[in-house]
């Protein structure tokens, strides 16, 4: 529990880091998006002696123990992402650098990690920091995504899952008789036929499971299985360009990878929930249960229901298991 509890606390200082403004520190920065843009790198590293270089002693995010390696600290700052949106002329010896900043909602990251560690705490008093830190690490990730589906923005996720800009330019050059060119083209076809289905007073679960169905069947079931097969034969060209390609648009719609199973590990009976097991039977001088390939990784979604719950929905992975 004690462990359970300094987590919490880094969480919470987390909730208010990079709220507050930089400061006149010493450093020779030459231009004031510079300092900035250096002021938030250090900050995502969470390297101090970096972030004290841009600020003056009685700063609040001054600090003189810059040798404290902590993970937790790392892992929630590091998907901190920001765009500079103006710089105006130095005024007095003043420059103002607007800047957008978003990170995982922290918040959220708090709920979640307060359910998973409560519980796994209950069945296992005598949790070790590295136990801890792991639920951490999975609670962030399930709050990676860029927003929640809600009943009040179903519009919006319809437009976006419609939005397959990012795949229309990586498939601009792509002949028609190219296989992924011919996969990607049913892909649009299923994805507007099921967005013409749905209105703004349509169930969003219901709305949700019929999307999460096409990416399951056209992008993760055809597109990415073949991927994986192409670049497993080591005969890839322009596979890893599509793969980052199909990222970003899943990413942009709300979906986000659940990939901390390593191959080698002991699958459990959760993994179950979200992962297809083949087994294998030949597989030597391997544990029974262990991970011998992972080849499609489950993709999840998150939503809030009609009640106010927090939910998910999920695509099914693939894995290759000893028996």
């Amino acid at each position: 529990m004690r462990k359970i509890l300094l987590l919490l606390t880094s969480i919470m200082i987390t909730l208010g880091i990079v709220a507050c403004g930089g400061g006149n520190g010493e450093k020779n920065t030459n231009t004031p998006e510079a300092a900035v843009t250096g002021f938030l790198d250090a900050v995502k590293q969470y390297d101090q002696a970096k972030v004290n270089e841009y600020l003056e002693k009685d700063d609040t995010m001054y600090s003189e123990n810059i040798t404290e390696d902590n993970e937790q600290m790392k892992m929630m700052l590091e998907n901190i992402t920001y765009n500079v949106k103006s710089v105006n002329a130095d005024t007095e010896g003043i420059s103002i650098v607007t800047v957008e900043i978003t990170n995982v909602d922290m918040s959220a990251v708090f709920q979640t990690y307060m359910q998973n560690a409560l519980e796994a705490a209950t069945n296992n008093p005598n949790m070790t920091e590295e136990e801890a830190v792991a639920i951490l690490q999975q609670s962030i990730t399930e709050n990676k995504e860029k927003y929640t589906i809600t009943a009040a923005n179903i519009q919006i996720m319809v437009t976006r899952f419609a939005n397959t800009a990012v795949l229309d330019r990586f498939f601009e050059s792509v002949p028609d008789y190219d296989p992924y060119k011919k996969m990607y083209n049913r892909y649009q076809k299923d994805i507007r036929t099921t967005a013409r289905q749905f209105t703004p007073k349509s169930e969003l679960e219901d709305v949700l499971q019929a999307f999460v169905h096409v990416v399951q069947e056209d992008l993760i079931g055809k597109m990415i299985e073949a991927l994986y097969r192409r670049m497993k034969s080591g005969k890839a060209q322009m596979e890893e360009k599509l793969l980052t390609a199909l990222n970003q648009y899943l990413e942009a719609i709300g979906f986000y990878c659940r990939d901390e199973l390593k191959v080698g590990e002991i699958y459990s009976e959760k993994d179950l929930d979200d992962m297809e097991c083949v087994k294998d039977n030949q597989a030597k001088g391997k544990d029974q249960g262990e991970i011998l390939e992972i080849e499609t990784y489950p993709y999840y979604i998150n939503y809030i229901d009609k009640n106010g719950r927090r939910k998910k929905l999920h695509t099914k992975g693939v894995m290759t298991i000893a028996v």
